[in-house]
Formats: C-alpha cells, structure tokens, sequence
C-alpha cells in the first residue's frame, strides 16, 4: 500500500485509474467527472505518520496541550478524557458569542520540509492536512501535581482528498496548478483513505517529552514565505514538467500529431479556440498566482507545458450533448460526439468526425482542405447557410471514378469526385476549398449520386439489327442486360445459326450490305472474350494476344457461309499461336505458320464447333460493343463456296 505517488494520484484525478489512457480521444474521458463511484487510493497511516505528511507535527502544535502542562492552570486530580480537558482548558471562544476552538491541528505541507527529496510531491498531494489526538487518550492529573496523557499518538484527523479546492494557502498554489494539471476540467475529488489508524503506536507523553517537542516544533508563522513561495513554485514546476514528459505521461494533453487537446462535457457545449469549456486559456505561456509574492508587487507562476504545441493545431473531444465547436487557423481535428454536433474546422487543413447523430459540418471559403469522417451518414455539409445535395449534372464516369457538379444559388460551382477504389467523396467549393468525405455512400449526409451510365459499371439490353439492301430491318441479336442474349430470325430466304445452342437463328439476307448498328446501349464483352471490329477496306485483325479469339460461321447443307475479305490480297493469319482450319471440298489455300500449304481438310458438313469455343463465340458475339456514333458495314456478296474457317491466336 504505502504512501501514493504523484502520478498515481494525477491518473485517478482526472481519468478515475491508476494509468492514463491509452486513447487520449476517447470520449469516454469525459464521463469521469459525473461518475458516482468511489474515486478513493487507500493509505498506511503507520507509514503516513512516520515518513510522510505527518511526520513534521508533535505534541507542541497543539496550543490547549500547552495549557494541560501548565502547573498555574488549577485541574482537579483524576483521568480526564481528552474532550474533558479540551473544555476545560482549551475550548475558550475567540470572542464573545463564538464558538470554541479546534482541537486538533491544520498546516498547508507547502510550508514543511521545502528542503527536502519528497517535498514537491508531498506539498502536491497532500496541501492543506489535518491531525487529531488519538481518540481513547488519557489525561492524568496526578496528587502531587504532575501530568501526563496516557495511550497518546497523533493520528490523521479523518481521510484526505485530493483536488484543486481548499483554504487560502491552496487557493495560491492551485490557481496556477489547475490550468496546467487539469486545463479542460475533467478531473473528480480523489479521496485519501487512510488504513491502519489502529496501528499507529500508542505512547505516555510526559511533562518532559512535551517541553522536548517545543523544543523542535516548526511554526507555520515564523515561516517567510515569500522565501518558502519562491522554492514551492521551482519545485512544482519541476514535477508538473515531470508528469508532462516522463513516466505515465499523465498530463500529456496531446494527440498522435502533437496537437493540445481540449475536453467538452456530457453536456452541450460551445467551444472555440484555445479555450476550454472549464476556462483556461491554452494560449498563455505561463499561469500566474495573482501577485502573492512582495504584496503583489512581485507576480511569479507556472510555465505552460501545452503552449508550445498550439502551433499544430488543436484536438477537440466533444460528448453526447449537442455540441458547437470551432477551429483555430491550424490544422485541428474536431470530434464531435454523440448528439448533433455543428463543427466548423476553420481556416487550416482540419479532420471533423461527427458520431451517432445529426451532425452538421460547417465549409467557408476560408476552410482549406478539410476531411469528414461521419459514423452514421446522418447530417449535412453546410455551404453559405446551404447544405449541400449533389443535385446537378454528371460530367465524367470511368470505372475508377465519377465526376459531377452542382451550382448553388450564389453562381458557385461545386464539383463532386467520387473514387470508386477508395469510397472517398471529395467536394472542391469554387476555387479554394475542398473537402473529402471518407467511406461515403450515395445519400449519406444528404448528398445523392447523379443517375450513372451503366455501360461503365454493367451492361445494358440491347439489340443489334441487320438490314437488308431494301432498308428492310431485321432483329439479329437481343441482349437483356444480364448477361442473356437472344438470337433472332430474318424473314429471308436463306439461314445460317450462329454459333451457340440453335434454338433460334439469325438470317443472312440476300444481297445487299448488312448494316450492323446499336439501338438501346452498349453491350460489353467479359474477361476473356474480345469483342470483334471488322471495318473498312485495310488489315482486319481478330484479338489482341492477350486472349482467346475467336470467329466462326456454319453452313446448312446447300447454303453458302465464308468470310469474304475484299478484292484485294487478304491473309487470315495466327500469330504464334496455333491456328486451325476447317475446311470443305472446294478450292481451298491454306497457308500455314511455315509457310507450307498442308492444312487438313475436314468435309463441311456441317459438323457443330467444339464446345468451349461455341460458348466463347456466343459470348462474342451477345457482348460486342460496336462504336456509338456510327454503324459497321459488312459486306454480304455471294458466297460461292461453302468455306467454314476458324482463325484462334492467344498467347
């Protein structure tokens, strides 16, 4: 148990714990100073009496035990008990009408011992102390006139406590103490509890052991203190420099980036700037004690340990009441709370958190760069009294990114960003300020995604016509959008089925030019397939190396299907891949990789493709996004010869 420590006694203060919080931003901090529980350290009285606070009174300091030794005071033979004598010879009224003194003794620990090693945690802890005559004592008045006090001991005078309130000498001390111990007034009474009072020792104190303790007793008024003012405040400034820096650290007001922090309540709260709700202005080098010293002439205090870190801004930690809190002109970080918080970061590059509630964040045109971390998507972002919507025009999509803007009433244009990677929304306002909304999501603080285009995130339907060269349209390919496409019959004479199941077909007019063309949207090809552009009269080139490609056409018997390539030198060709030809008798020249023209024949007739390359196929073609503003001409001709050809090239 033992005697406590200042760090000790500093973490039950203000946090209600032996140790300081691991988070200084937890909220939850500000619950202690409203907390009913006990907030008490048990003490060794044994161990308080010999080597600490008590250890500087005797028998001397209290002055009706002078009077219980002086022979001139006439007392009846006998045993008195101590509250007797007290009546009898010490309970006399400082004036007519007025109570009788105190029986016991009061000394501030500021003026004991200024010299040594304990002094400035003693004086810290313990301030203003009380000691009593031990409960039980005798006094004997002998026959013959002597006296002594029988089962004497000097014990403390109840429990102690530890805080920032007490007589005039503490008031001296604690005004420049508080502001730097306890700056956001989060701190609840520590009670002292002493244990083992029973144990402290009982002795006979004679006539003679009395006149000894005169002779070492140490008089408060014969104390100069200015001179014990002067070596209180060195050495507090030492320890408080201590509880800063080393050890628990248990008044390290400061964040992660060495910003002071400053402590709302549970309640609604309105804070701003540099000063705290329970007064104390950060942005003060030094807290005085009000011209004590050399009847004020001389004005001494404390150095600020927090003052020198106001350069990185400030951290403000708000509880569930609705609270307002704004900024300085550094890069602040404002966490609102529980409760429907207003935040306005203020000039600087601030970080504003709202928690559960509706939580309003404040953007000028002097905010800087700030960034939003809501909890629950409720609130709103404030802009000249306008909170913002989101309602306007998309100006770009990608798969990574949408860009958008708003105008607002004033003429101000706003442009939302919204990265699809990261979930962050960031909002410029004009050409200045700018915000970014982590981990949004499309209504969150009352902010809406413009309506996209969903050919960049997903396919649309579509259908994909055919016309002949009468300008008769026919339905080739539908697409539903899910990843389902539907093949079509033409109402022409001769058919061919695309690659896939059969169960519908899709026509080959009778001559004229096909017209391929997008109606209702893009239809996009998945991982893997590569969707074919066949145009103009140069190098048509089916994928791209980096997948399996793939072209097919099937003839019904008496039909004619091929790929006719223009009236110029055409090569369909593999490249570094192996390429396979199906081809039925006719004039055939294939001309293989080695530059030989051995290519096996297989007869057309018609034999379906193999499995995986019909699905690839399917795929192809179900998928292909043609261009948006114009239309692909394929050239229909006559098919002479029933030539299937397959071209594959992949790496």
């Amino acid at each position: 148990m033992g005697l406590p420590t200042a760090e000790q006694v500093t973490n039950k203060y203000l946090y209600g714990a032996d140790k300081r919080p691991e988070d200084m931003l937890d909220p939850s901090i500000l619950n202690h100073r409203n907390g009913t529980s006990e907030n008490s350290i048990p003490v060794d009285a044994v161990e308080y009496m010999r080597s600490g606070a008590g250890r500087f009174v005797n028998s001397a300091n209290f002055a009706w035990l002078r009077k219980f030794f002086d022979s001139s005071i006439a007392l009846e033979p006998g045993v008195y008990s101590a509250k007797q004598i007290f009546e009898l010879v010490g309970g006399v009224a400082t004036e007519p009408g007025g109570e009788k003194g105190d029986a016991g003794y009061i000394v501030n620990q500021i003026y004991l011992g200024a010299g040594d090693p304990d002094y400035a945690e003693r004086a810290y802890i313990w301030g203003t102390t009380r000691f009593k005559i031990v409960d039980g004592a005798e006094f004997v008045v002998s026959a013959d006139g002597s006296r002594e006090i029988r089962n004497f001991a000097i014990v403390p005078d109840g429990d102690e406590n530890f805080d920032f309130e007490g007589g005039a000498d503490s008031a001296i001390g604690n005004r420049a103490l508080q502001p730097i111990i306890d700056p956001s007034n989060i701190g609840r009474t520590v009670r002292l509890v002493f244990d083992g009072i029973d144990a402290i020792s009982r002795t006979t104190l004679t006539e003679s052991n009395f006149n000894s303790d005169q002779k070492n007793v140490i008089s408060v008024d014969l104390v100069d203190k200015a001179q014990i003012g002067l070596a209180a405040l060195n050495a507090i400034e030492g320890l408080k420099d201590r509880l800063f820096a080393s050890g628990d650290q248990s008044i390290r007001f400061l964040d992660s980036q060495g910003r002071p922090i400053i402590y709302g309540t549970a309640y609604s709260d309105s804070i701003g700037g540099a000063v705290t709700p329970g007064g104390t202005d950060l942005n003060q080098d030094k807290y005085n004690l009000g011209g004590w010293f050399l009847g004020g002439v001389l004005d001494l205090g404390l150095d600020s340990n927090l003052y020198g870190y106001l350069q990185n801004g400030i951290a403000y930690v708000g509880g569930s009441g609705n609270d307002k809190i704004i900024g300085t002109s550094r890069n602040d970080a404002l966490y609102g709370g529980d409760g429907d918080d207003t935040l306005l970061g203020g000039i600087g590059n601030d970080m504003l958190a709202g928690g559960n509630g509706f939580d309003s964040y404040i953007v000028d045109a002097q905010s800087g760069s700030d960034v939003i971390v809501d909890a629950d998507g409720l609130g709103q972002i404030v802009f000249g009294d306008l909170p913002l919507t989101g309602v306007g025009r998309l100006l770009t999509q990608t798969s990574s990114s949408v860009l958008w803007s708003e105008s607002l009433s004033s003429g101000l244009e706003v442009r939302y960003d919204y990265s699809q990677k990261s979930k962050d929304l960031t909002i410029t306002i004009g050409n200045e300020s700018s915000v970014t909304v982590r981990n949004f999501e499309s209504g969150a603080l009352g902010i809406e995604m413009p309506q996209l285009d969903d050919s960049v995130v997903k396919p649309q339907a579509a259908v994909v016509h055919a016309s002949d060269s009468e300008g008769s349209g026919h339905t080739v390919v539908t697409h539903d959008g899910q990843g389902h496409a539907e093949h079509a019959s033409q109402t022409t004479q001769s058919f061919q089925t695309p690659a896939g199941s059969g169960a519908s077909a899709a026509a080959e007019p009778a001559g004229g030019l096909n017209a391929v063309h997008q109606t209702s949207g893009n239809v996009a090809a998945p991982d893997g397939i590569d969707p074919m552009v066949l145009t103009g009269n140069g190098w048509q080139r089916v994928g791209d190396n980096q997948a399996s490609n793939l072209l097919a056409l099937r003839g019904a018997a008496g039909s004619s299907a091929g790929v006719q390539l223009g009236d110029g030198s055409n090569t369909v060709s593999s490249r570094d891949g192996d390429a396979t030809v199906r081809e039925s008798a006719g004039n055939n020249a294939s001309i293989l990789g080695d530059g030989t023209t051995h290519a096996p024949r297989v007869a057309g007739d018609g034999h379906p493709l193999i499995g995986s390359q019909v699905a690839s196929l399917v795929q192809a073609m179900a998928q292909f996004a043609p261009p948006v503003a114009g239309q692909t001409l394929l050239s229909s001709g006559q098919h002479e010869s029933p030539m299937p050809l397959i071209v594959s090239s992949g790496r």
